[in-house]
């Protein structure tokens, strides 16, 4: 699983939750961003 999958997830909601400032990292390849989930200050960026 990677950032955006189950667990890391909940690991980011978590730490967000905890002030920490998070960086992301998915393939993408089995996960999909949910605009609706997805905090308003979440940047998003494609490589």
């Amino acid at each position: 699983t990677g950032g955006a999958g189950f667990i890391g997830h909940h690991l980011v909601k978590k730490l967000v939750s905890l002030g920490k400032f998070v960086y992301v990292v998915d393939d993408q390849s089995s996960a999909v961003v949910n605009p609706l989930t997805t905090p308003p200050d979440t940047h998003v960026r494609e490589v």
